[in-house]
């Protein structure tokens, strides 16, 4: 349950910290990110503790990280599609928060498998959601493309060691 705590708390954090983001830069991407994050928060203080846990939490734990590096906007031509891409993104990544509930975690663990919502149609909808929402940001600013193709292998990488968790 400590656990629980510190990790609800960690993304509090986070959430506060988008909201900084997004005040400072007016970057949509960050106050979508900080609702998920407050979502996300609630979720962590009513889970279990999982039965097994993945012993290599470095790359969930940068992969979480990484879209707090993404450089603001250097043009805003894009404004526009970024923004859909935003919302479509993170609407997804919320449904996949909500669906989660109490099985969520940053790091592969055995928890209960959701089969429902979103995750009836698709695998891994949270990173599917980052990965629309994060190219945004990468038609916002260009050199975020170096983040950005971090992130899809960190996603793929995540993916990888959930799926060969829960089938264990």
């Amino acid at each position: 349950m400590k656990s629980n705590i510190i990790a609800s708390s960690i993304l509090l954090g986070a959430c506060f910290l988008s909201l900084y983001r997004y005040f400072r830069f007016e970057e949509i991407f960050f106050l979508l990110l900080a609702f998920r994050e407050l979502i996300a928060s609630i979720n962590f203080l009513r889970r279990k503790n999982p039965i097994a846990e993945s012993k290599n939490a470095f790359i969930a734990y940068l992969s979480s990280g990484l879209p707090y590096l993404y450089f603001p906007p250097s043009s805003l031509s894009f404004e526009l599609i970024s923004n859909v891409l935003f919302i479509s993104g993170f609407f997804i990544v919320t449904l996949a928060t909500i669906d989660l509930g109490k099985s969520i975690g940053v790091k592969a663990a055995k928890r209960d498998r959701v089969t429902t919502g979103i995750y009836k149609y698709i695998n891994h909808p949270m990173y599917l959601g980052y990965s629309i929402a994060q190219f945004g940001m990468v038609l916002l600013n260009p050199i975020n493309i170096f983040i950005y193709i971090l992130s899809l292998f960190l996603f793929f990488k995540r993916s990888s060691e959930e799926n060969r968790i829960l089938n264990s």
